[in-house]
């Protein structure tokens, strides 16, 4: 038996043929024939040809069947989503990041039949900004840049490590060409190590408050902790890092909440309370830098209002 199954469009042709027992009068044959359709878009016809000429007939016209247009091979139109983080968290467009901060793209498809295993069709690209600076194409085969294929359970990913960078404002691209539009944002990278625009949010607050402030450097301090004081100087309640929870270089927002109570877990009168914070690295307490978003944040102190 042959079969010749040819793509209506491209005319290609592809052949398949195989032996069977010879039939008894009456009986019947069921035959399931594998083609592969990847990469095969479009209309397909058969032909089928039983005893193509090898044994002699008086006739071959009753062995051949021509079933015409036979079956059709949808493309792939699923779109993959382009996720992209900076050290494990999604930053906003000027948000200030590490020097040595790590890159990460990951193309998501839960509907793709087939699985990404190479990097055709995806452009990494980073450009400082200045005058004569343009886009820079990153090459994969960067010393600083991995990429391990999609799997059955893992998706496709793309680990990048710039730096370290110089301090100055930088954009990344990311272009895919099944994702709908690339990926760009603009950050900050800032090497001195300060903290800045340290705020509680919200202020005033009623049951809780959380502590919002943004950190430059490589790395996150030794020591961080938060005075309560009332408008005497009285301390009524400290804070010390590790009751704030995870710190990353660049913008945060401490999972601790504080529901205005003391250290004895009494609750605190309405009225107006400092805060001071304290940061040390390497046995230095580190510099603040100011900003505009520091104008109630002044050498380390600030007010915080608690209304019931």
């Amino acid at each position: 038996m042959n079969w010749e199954i040819t793509n209506s469009q491209s005319r290609q042709v592809e052949q398949f043929s195989k032996k069977f027992p010879a039939l008894k009068a009456g009986e019947r044959l069921s035959e399931a024939i594998e083609f592969n359709t990847v990469g095969k878009n479009g209309s397909y016809e058969i032909e089928i040809f039983a005893n193509p000429r090898i044994q002699l007939e008086q006739t071959f016209r009753n062995n051949q069947l021509d079933l015409g247009v036979y079956f059709e091979v949808e493309g792939d139109d699923s779109q993959d989503i382009l996720d992209v983080n900076f050290d494990g968290v999604y930053i906003m467009d000027g948000d200030i990041v590490s020097p040595t901060v790590m890159i990460n793209a990951i193309l998501k498809n839960d509907q793709a039949i087939l699985l990404k295993k190479d990097t055709v069709g995806l452009d990494i690209f980073l450009k400082r900004e200045c005058e004569s600076c343009d886009f820079e194409r990153i090459n994969f085969s960067n010393p600083n840049l991995t990429w391990t294929p999609a799997s059955e359970n893992t998706d496709f990913r793309v680990a990048f490590q710039p730096g370290p960078l110089e301090d100055g404002l930088y954009t990344l691209r990311v272009q895919n060409e099944d994702s709908p539009e690339p990926y760009q944002v603009n950050f900050e990278v800032i090497n001195e190590s300060q903290i800045t625009n340290f705020y509680p949010y919200p202020n005033p607050f009623s049951t809780s408050v959380r502590f919002v402030f943004t950190l430059t450097g490589t790395e996150i301090p030794d020591e961080i902790k938060i005075q309560i004081m009332t408008v005497t100087g009285r301390v009524v309640r400290e804070i010390l890092q590790d009751e704030l929870g995870p710190i990353r270089i660049g913008n945060n927002i401490t999972e601790y909440a504080w529901d205005g109570r003391d250290e004895y877990g009494d609750q605190l009168a309405n009225g107006v309370y400092i805060y001071r914070v304290l940061i040390r690295k390497n046995g230095q307490f580190m510099e603040h830098r100011p900003s505009a978003g520091d104008r109630a944040f002044k050498q380390g102190y600030g007010k915080m209002y608690l209304l019931r």
